[in-house]
């Protein structure tokens, strides 16, 4: 509802855009208290306060990409709070990734693994059971399966990640062009990328000014 409003701020051009917002702030952001809750914020109990600057912080980050700002809008306020909301946000791409719902992914895993035929099963598990067990004295690992096209590497990599994620291992996307699939696997979380038909699932860091590991 909130890309709503800003899109109405953008075209529209209300007479009072502070009256709207004001008379509709609680449905326009009925969803960012539970989006506050999670990764990447994690805030227990998000106040009113905090969940209506959010929600102004994102309208600004719309009205940014179309050369506007809530502070050229009059009778508008703004966020109180918009450096917050960014140092929190980080990533965007990481954070995307991390809005995971761990039941449905549980679920996806309970009906998905056992469709794996012997060989995708040996990868799976092969997969998980090392991710699962590594510590801070078995730091990241690379696995490299390779086979022609057709034969679901991408809904291999799909089970593996579901259940990593299920399990508070984090997946990190990004998709290149390859035949190969590539997963690095460390303490407390896995590195991988969005899944596709031609995968290459390459490690990236949750630090933009880390190295590639590849």
């Amino acid at each position: 509802m909130h890309n709503l409003f800003a899109i109405i701020l953008i075209h529209c051009n209300p007479t009072s855009p502070g009256e709207l917002w004001n008379c509709f702030k609680e449905n326009l952001c009925d969803d960012l208290c539970h989006r506050l809750t999670h990764v990447p914020f994690t805030i227990a109990d998000p106040t009113e306060e905090e969940v209506y600057d959010y929600g102004l912080y994102l309208i600004d980050g719309m009205l940014h990409k179309n050369g506007r700002s809530l502070d050229t809008i009059p009778q508008m306020p703004i966020s109180q709070m918009a450096a917050r909301w960014g140092a929190m946000e980080g990533n965007l791409l990481i954070a995307e990734q991390l809005q995971y719902d761990q039941q449905e992914l549980q679920q996806i895993v309970d009906i998905g693994v056992p469709l794996l035929n012997n060989e995708q099963r040996v990868v799976y598990d092969a997969v998980v059971y090392d991710a699962m067990h590594r510590d801070e004295h078995r730091p990241g690992h690379a696995y490299f399966v390779h086979s022609a096209g057709g034969c679901c590497k991408t809904y291999v990599c799909k089970m593996i990640a579901s259940k990593l994620h299920c399990k508070e291992h984090r997946v990190y996307p990004l998709i290149l062009r390859s035949y190969r699939l590539k997963l690095q696997c460390s303490y407390h979380h896995v590195q991988s990328t969005r899944f596709s038909a031609l995968t290459c699932l390459v490690p990236i860091s949750t630090h933009l000014s880390a190295p590639c590991p590849c």
